[in-house]
């Protein structure tokens, strides 16, 4: 490679301690000016700004400038740089292009000189955000705000996509394929809530979606929420619960009572056969993937664990998060008017759900409106308590309902597909959880040794 001259060594001498290969660079650009084709394909992996040179970021510039009026090589290129007045600031004058030319004999690797300029770059980013993030950690910022903002900062560090526009007709083969392995096996695209009524109709949840389930106090939605998860957990989802209203102890003695099939746990008034049981039913959530989480978290320390939790235990594939419910996450500051923090928290939760592939299942109140004379009504989406933004993030709506026994899961919402209600769904108190109403002699799970 070429030496650099003067004009440009004060600047290398003074990023030499940061992360950079300037022989990469070289090549790239060396790359392009052998072959002008494949300046679209590194455009869509590099910026001006991944380069750390100067005299780089210049003929970079000059090169999209040329690609654009469709005459890309050398001798536009200099023309191009001469009309910016950058030729005397290249390292050699314009004799610096020719040497560019002669760095690579083939611009066969130009993809991968691109991707080391591209490393090299996010390495002094991840650097300079790093330094920032400790400059501000010794003085008054929030810890929340902190780290909030850190992992905004981290993520946008991410490399862009390489792809570009997409002819249609090439993605077709993948795309139906892609329909039939669902239509042949539902659960490997989506979480099924195990509600056989509800899955015929939302046809399960899927990663990004965010759920939201409401209902008045008593109304079954975080009993709704906290089964989904169980039964997530059940068919080998891994499943993680933010409950900020009941606690650890609370949510495991409900686990035991429906997967076990016995009322009373809680009371602990039970005979040898029930307590044969329960400790079938211990055994059986043992080894399931179920977590839960009952700090009293603010929204930026629920964002960060979760984001921890999906990189230790669910990198790949399905997972579920819960967040029982939006009424109770800590504020990250002073409040200064409710519906705006609440808006700010319903698109935070959007976004983590897009963020980390999961399906979200929100659970919020109703609002008192809901109730009519001391009795309440069937809700609507207008019902929906503190503010409209919760409605419009929602990718789905659920309202579980329930007279007595007698239930259904109302669908207000669905971004991508139907709506109505589940009807076909009874409600058993003494096991707080919906079930699929099929008949006389119905079990509500297994009652064997194993799920």
């Amino acid at each position: 490679m070429t030496q650099l001259s003067v004009v440009d060594s004060d600047h290398a001498r003074g990023s030499e301690r940061l992360p950079h290969n300037y022989d990469a660079e070289m090549a790239t650009l060396g790359s392009v000016l052998i072959r002008s084709d494949v300046f679209p394909e590194l455009a869509g992996i590099l910026a001006t700004d991944d380069f750390l040179l100067p005299a780089h970021r210049e003929i970079w510039e000059a090169m999209q400038a040329c690609d654009r009026r469709g005459h890309l090589e050398a001798l536009s290129l200099l023309d191009e740089l001469r009309v910016r007045g950058m030729v005397g600031r290249l390292p050699e004058g314009e004799g610096y292009i020719l040497t560019l030319s002669n760095v690579v004999p083939t611009a066969e690797a130009a993809r991968h000189y691109a991707r080391i300029v591209r490393d090299k770059a996010v390495r002094r980013r991840l650097i300079a955000v790093c330094k920032e993030t400790a400059a501000r950690a010794g003085g008054d910022a929030g810890l929340d705000e902190l780290l909030v903002e850190l992992r905004q900062s981290i993520d946008s560090l991410e490399a862009p996509s390489e792809a570009g526009p997409v002819r249609i007709g090439d993605i077709l083969d993948d795309a139906t394929a892609a329909i039939e392995r669902r239509a042949a096996e539902p659960s490997i695209a989506a979480v099924m809530t195990g509600l056989r009524a509800l899955d015929e109709i939302i046809r399960g949840f899927r990663p990004g979606q965010q759920i939201v389930v409401a209902a008045n106090p008593g109304g079954g939605k975080s009993s709704f929420a906290w089964t989904t998860a169980i039964r997530a957990a059940m068919a080998g989802v891994p499943a993680l619960c933010f409950s900020l209203e009941m606690s650890v102890q609370e949510l495991t003695e409900r686990a035991l009572t429906f997967a076990g099939n016995v009322p009373g746990v809680t009371a602990g008034d039970l005979n040898l056969e029930e307590w044969r049981k329960v400790r079938v039913a211990q055994k059986n959530l043992q080894p399931l993937p179920l977590w839960v989480d009952d700090r009293k978290l603010s929204m930026g320390r629920i964002a960060a664990e979760a984001r921890r939790w999906r990189a230790q235990h669910a990198r790949e594939g399905l997972a579920l998060l819960v967040v029982d419910y939006l009424g109770l996450v800590r504020s990250d500051g002073d409040a200064e008017n409710r519906q705006l923090e609440v808006a700010a928290w319903s698109r935070a939760f959007k976004t983590l759900a897009g963020d980390l592939k999961c399906p979200l299942i929100l659970v919020a109140q109703l609002n008192r409106q809901n109730m009519s004379g001391g009795t309440p009504r069937e809700p609507v989406l207008s019902d929906l308590r503190d503010s409209g933004a919760v409605e419009q993030d929602a990718d789905m709506v659920i309202f579980p309902w329930r007279e007595g026994t007698l239930a259904k899961l109302i669908v207000a919402k669905h971004r991508n597909g139907a709506t109505g209600a589940a009807k076909k769904i009874i409600w058993r108190g003494d096991l707080m959880a919906f079930y699929d109403d099929v008949g006389p002699g119905f079990a509500p799970v297994p009652t064997g040794d194993d799920f």
